[in-house]
């Protein structure tokens, strides 16, 4: 899922992804707001570099988010592996259940 509306589409596989389309925020307006040059912004929301640490703290203080939640398990992101995580964490929670009920 990616969003559009005049500009390019950005992934939404990554924390950061998934936060600005939640917020409907275009990627030109963080990069510009956090002070974060336009081709890391493109790096961090495809899952290719790891924020650095004073990009990760301009981008979790303009969203109003903590660090912990633009942090990622594993770098680099890749679709495959957030779509893998998300199978787990789902089978966790069906184990879960079938021991509880």
């Amino acid at each position: 899922m990616a969003l559009v509306g005049g500009h390019r589409p950005y992934p939404t596989h990554t924390k950061l992804g998934r936060i600005m389309f939640k917020r409907g925020l275009r990627a030109s307006d963080v990069t510009y707001e956090a002070k974060v040059y336009s081709r890391q912004m493109t790096e961090y929301l495809a899952g290719r570099k790891k924020p650095t640490a004073t990009n990760m703290v301009k981008l979790s203080t303009f969203l109003g988010v903590s660090v912990e939640a633009l942090t990622e398990k594993k770098y680099p992101w890749l679709k495959e592996d957030q779509e893998k995580l998300d199978a787990e964490q789902a089978q966790a929670k069906e184990d879960k259940k079938e021991k509880v009920g």
